[in-house]
């Protein structure tokens, strides 16, 4: 084992997915309290729990 990191192209697009489902989940939330939308924040807690468990794939 080498004393560098290197990640493989399937962590590389995991982190990008999680980064990109972030960007989702605050949008959503933000447009939510915004716009007083139920519809915008359950779906916000959706993309939360899907977040939730690409950061737990990352680790």
């Amino acid at each position: 084992m080498g004393a560098g990191h290197h990640h493989s192209e399937a962590e590389r697009r995991l982190g990008l997915t999680f980064t990109i489902t972030m960007a989702v989940l605050a949008l959503e939330l933000a447009g939510g309290f915004i716009s007083n939308s139920l519809a915008l924040l359950s779906d916000a807690g959706h993309v939360f729990t899907d977040a939730l468990a690409l950061g737990l794939s990352l680790t």
